[in-house]
């Protein structure tokens, strides 16, 4: 392990230490709000938006697919987003959760799926995905977010073995930027 990869993200890590909350108050974390221009759309389809590519996961509380936006559908914005996103096709992932009351491990209540779309349509920050909109429909809700193409770590790991030290330390320390951010607002994840 190179030492001075190594010290510069510890470096940069130390910096980090200091919460970090740019344009968020913490009443915006309030149970079930949403920030002004989040769009919450009851009793409609995201079909009536989006178009399904393909589905790219399944888990135990719903499945995620790969949708692109219809004509005249926006999911960027041009004051905040990246010349580059706003013009690129609108692709996007669909998270659908099906509402599973109970007191089990499989359960899913529809406040704690209302919590995290309010808790992901607060949070701003480059390493958490950013969500778009929702969508509830009958027992299901749709979340719409952005599309990170790369996978998650484990997959990265399992495709191609060990991390070199320099892209393990550059990944410790954005995740620990995203931890940092989120436990200044007192979220746990």
């Amino acid at each position: 392990v190179p030492s001075s990869t190594v010290s510069e993200s510890a470096v940069q890590l130390t910096r980090l230490t200091k919460p970090v909350v740019a344009g968020i108050s913490l009443p915006s974390l309030r149970r079930h709000r949403y920030p002004s221009g989040f769009l919450f759309f009851k009793g409609v389809s995201p079909k009536l938006h989006f178009d399904l590519i393909r589905t790219i996961g399944e888990g135990s509380f719903g499945k995620v697919h790969l949708v692109e936006a219809k004509r005249g559908t926006h999911l960027y914005d041009s004051d905040s987003d990246t010349e580059e996103e706003c013009q690129s096709p609108q692709i996007a992932a669909c998270k659908v959760l099906w509402i599973r009351p109970g007191n089990g491990t499989l359960s899913l209540t529809e406040d704690s799926i209302k919590d995290e779309i309010s808790t992901m349509a607060a949070l701003n920050h480059p390493n958490i995905i950013k969500i778009f909109r929702a969508y509830k429909q009958d027992r299901a809700y749709n979340l719409i977010m952005k599309y990170a193409g790369g996978g998650d770590l484990y997959g990265r790991i399992d495709a191609h073995g060990k991390l070199p030290a320099e892209m393990a330390a550059s990944t410790f320390v954005d995740i620990v930027s995203a931890l940092i951010y989120m436990h200044s607002f007192g979220i746990a994840h």
